[in-house]
């Protein structure tokens, strides 16, 4: 999963498709998390756009700058990684390296 940010909403990666990563520290403003009862609200273009949807500031920052960098996918692990789905955890922890790794740029936003 990425969230695309031309449509704002979450969406499977095309293939071979160009992403950003970001990197940073949760904390206490982690608004929004996907959910296995929340995902096809996160799905649904516009979303992240909506008062409901919208995620905590650094992630804000994160669309905005990958919007900037004229990139469409983000990777941020709150958004892309189903949080309360032990198999949807385990199979992006083991591939963690390989996200940041195949991202064209990480964006770090350390506190």
């Amino acid at each position: 999963m990425v969230i695309d940010v031309q449509a704002a909403c979450i969406i499977e990666c095309p293939p071979q498709a160009p992403y950003l990563a970001l990197s940073y520290q949760w904390g206490s403003d982690q608004k929004q998390k996907l959910r296995k009862q929340n995902k096809h609200l996160f799905e649904t273009p516009g979303f992240l756009c909506s008062s409901e949807g919208s995620p905590a500031q650094t992630i804000i920052d994160s669309i905005n700058v990958t919007q900037q960098l004229g990139h469409r996918f983000l990777w941020v692990d709150a958004l892309c990684i189903v949080q309360d789905d032990p198999t949807s955890i385990l199979k992006n922890v083991d591939m963690m390296d390989q996200i940041y790794l195949g991202a064209d740029l990480t964006i770090v936003a350390a506190a």
